[in-house]
């Protein structure tokens, strides 16, 4: 079942005016569906079919709910959160770049590209990870037997911006659906594309198998 979600995103700024320091509150309602499976995904026709990678179309089993434990354990044995930060990232490259992944549903995930492709929609992935891991990325997807052209994958944290230039520079005029399973990069994705008057449909997807 799909869930409706309004979710109110606020921004606070501190703006000086003739030496005195306003606070500045910006709030914007992003409105977005959470779904458990890709068959809650509407896609009309004439759209731009975004999606995330990482625990949004596959997993690792390394990686299964461990992110923040595996973070947590570094930063309570080091008491430095930059070594914490890097010595799990550095965790996480290697399970990425060792271990097979798997297509998370992958019969209703074929089903999905097949309606992007009956619809006159196109189909792209935006990623948080680093754009220097390309290859380890086309090699997880092709592990998966997904055959994604490398030109339709692209790489950026925060997303949004990322997310506003590329349809500038070739989606004029589509809609836009944004599939992502982190709340963080819904709503700067939601935020930037309103804030530029492309029409967006967000879906937040939290898999069963996960």
């Amino acid at each position: 079942m799909m869930h409706f979600i309004p979710w109110e995103h606020t921004t606070l700024t501190f703006v000086k005016k003739q030496k005195k320091f306003y606070l500045k509150i910006d709030f914007i309602i992003l409105n977005m569906n959470h779904i458990k499976n890709y068959n809650e995904i509407v896609v009309p026709d004439n759209t731009l079919v975004v999606l995330d990678i990482d625990e949004t179309i596959i997993k690792f089993n390394g990686l299964h709910n461990t992110w923040v434990s595996e973070l947590r354990k570094y930063y309570e044995l080091f008491h430095e959160k930059k070594k914490a930060d890097q010595m799990a990232l550095n965790e996480w490259i290697n399970i990425i770049s060792t271990e097979k992944p798997e297509l998370l549903d992958e019969e209703l995930f074929l089903d999905l590209v097949d309606r992007v492709k009956k619809s006159n929609s196109d189909l792209i992935l935006l990623t948080a990870r680093n754009k220097e891991l390309c290859d380890v990325t086309i090699k997880n997807l092709k592990d998966c037997n997904l055959d994604i052209d490398s030109n339709d994958i692209y790489y950026s944290w925060p997303k949004g911006n990322k997310l506003v230039e590329v349809y500038n520079n070739k989606y004029v005029g589509k809609n836009v659906i944004f599939v992502d399973d982190k709340l963080d990069n819904l709503e700067d994705v939601e935020k930037s594309l309103k804030e530029n008057n492309i029409n967006i449909t967000s879906y937040l997807i939290t898999h069963e198998k996960l």
